[in-house]
């Protein structure tokens, strides 16, 4: 691991630490097993529609102050941010966005973004930056398990160069994502379900690595399931469908190719050849959701008013 955009975060990270062989399973498998295994081919790798639109700033970018437009940990304002003159967010609903200052490597993160207004459902400054664990304190995430969205996402170049080399990120239906807790070290979680069935956000879950993935077909999700037997990939939100995330916008990095240019479809690649009915579910310990800010003061990248 390293911390760059394609694989951000420290090395010792969640998203950078391989599954180590013959790792202990979590109870429940079977149920488990079947709730990854019920979405069948209706797993797609999200790009250009509910990715995540990545920019990038430096020292000369002006600074702002982002309104929250509801009240977010008692505050309303992150002041101090960089936004680029290009702030597009990601297609969808979700509206989610990332800037990322090449220069002292603060990571911002907003959801529901409004680019005309300056302004964001919510919107938070990532403790550690890119050289940090990925994860935000008290839940103060713009997802729904308290990860960065930078953690687990596919990148045209990583396609192209034909390895991953971090965990994934992956999303559930909401009636399958467990209602009391989450597993550690992520922390929100939302209201879902109960039963042997539910993974709460932040679960980690492995393709079996006994498969072959020599026998899939499409190159690309021959990369992607070598990823999953090597790495896994983490419960970070819910949505209609089990999904992974890529970056949205690829044509705002002149060093990316576009997802065409890798055979990766737009705004959907159905990942159909990977046996989602092969995944494990690994052992994980439960904690609280939500908490607050306490303690942290925006680490030089900026301040909550």
């Amino acid at each position: 691991g390293g911390a760059t955009l394609q694989d951000p975060f420290a090395a010792d990270s969640i998203w950078n630490t391989p599954i180590p062989a013959n790792p202990a399973l979590e109870e429940g498998q079977t149920a488990k097993r079947a709730t990854i295994g019920g979405y069948g081919g209706n797993t797609p790798l999200a790009t250009t529609r509910y990715g995540v639109a990545v920019h990038l700033a430096d020292s000369t970018t002006p600074k702002v102050r982002v309104n929250h437009l509801t009240n977010w940990f008692g505050y309303s304002f992150v002041n101090g941010v960089l936004v680029t003159e290009n702030d597009t967010p990601v297609g969808g609903s979700d509206k989610h966005i990332v800037f990322v200052n090449q220069d002292d490597r603060c990571v911002y993160e907003g959801w529901i973004w409004n680019e005309d207004q300056n302004s964001s459902r919510s919107f938070g400054i990532l403790p550690g930056g890119l050289d940090g664990d990925g994860i935000y304190p008290g839940g103060a995430s713009m997802n729904a398990a308290g990860s960065s969205m930078l953690g687990g996402l596919v990148w045209p170049s990583e396609i192209r160069a034909g390895r991953i080399e971090h965990a994934l990120a992956f999303s559930l239906n909401n009636s399958d994502v467990l209602d009391d807790g989450v597993a550690v070290p992520f922390t929100h979680s939302t209201s879902g379900a109960t039963g042997e069935h539910a993974l709460p956000f932040g679960a980690r879950i492995q393709l079996d690595p006994s498969f072959d993935v020599s026998t899939i077909n499409d190159p690309v999700q021959r990369i992607i399931a070598k990823a999953l037997q090597e790495y896994g990939a983490y419960n970070r939100d819910n949505g209609g469908t089990l999904a992974l995330y890529g970056l949205a916008n690829p044509e705002d990095h002149p060093t990316e190719p576009s997802w065409d240019d890798v055979g990766v479809a737009t705004p959907y690649d159905q990942l159909s050849e990977i046996p989602w009915d092969r995944f494990r579910v690994l052992d994980y310990d439960l904690q609280s959701g939500g908490g607050s800010l306490a303690g942290f003061d925006g680490g030089g990248c900026g301040s909550f008013s």
